[in-house]
């Protein structure tokens, strides 16, 4: 009975030496990004290509995956199809959420590949539409849920991504697929 408890606390010390080991130096990181924003399906029949801006802060909860909760702004300009007069019409959105990340590399690797995914909720709005100053639609707002999935490559402090966003509004789904370049701190 000595020999099994001595060797089960042998075990757990092993363990809790091995667990301790595992934990990141740095468990909060914090990631700023930004690049283009392709709008998808139904939503890019009336919309161009946009832009977005992105910030993140990640806890490492275990040595490969992350826990992260941020904000993003996308915007979008209204495809007038060359109608000259026509002003206004922005569609923007802004996005708050949080992910789970999946680290795929070997940290001493100098790029290493990750995928990750999450929800939260978009406050969408577009602006008034003109032309030639005389307006022919009210912009309006609304507030919804919003899921995510992306995959990327870090190389050191800095990462490439793509990832697919769909917010479910009252009609069509706002769907994009957004191309980030970032730096982590």
């Amino acid at each position: 009975m000595k020999k099994l408890v001595v060797t089960l606390l042998a075990l757990a010390a092993l363990l809790a030496t091995s667990a301790l080991a595992q934990v990141p130096d740095k468990p909060v990181n914090i990631y700023i990004g930004g690049g283009l924003s392709v709008p998808t399906g139904t939503f890019d029949d009336g919309w161009k290509v946009g832009f977005h801006g992105s910030g993140r802060v990640g806890y490492a909860v275990a040595p490969k995956v992350e826990i992260m909760g941020g904000i993003d702004y996308h915007s979008f300009p209204l495809d007038d199809k060359g109608t000259t007069g026509i002003e206004g019409g922005t569609f923007s959105a802004v996005l708050f959420g949080g992910d789970v990340k999946i680290n795929l590399g070997v940290p001493a690797m100098s790029a290493n590949p990750f995928l990750f995914g999450g929800l939260g909720i978009a406050s969408i709005s577009i602006s008034d539409i003109e032309i030639s100053g005389f307006p022919i639609l009210e912009g309006d707002s609304e507030t919804d849920l919003f899921i995510e999935a992306g995959a990327g490559v870090k190389f050191n402090r800095f990462f490439i991504q793509v990832k697919y966003v769909s917010v479910f509004t009252e009609g069509d789904d706002v769907t994009s697929i957004p191309f980030t370049v970032g730096v982590k701190f």
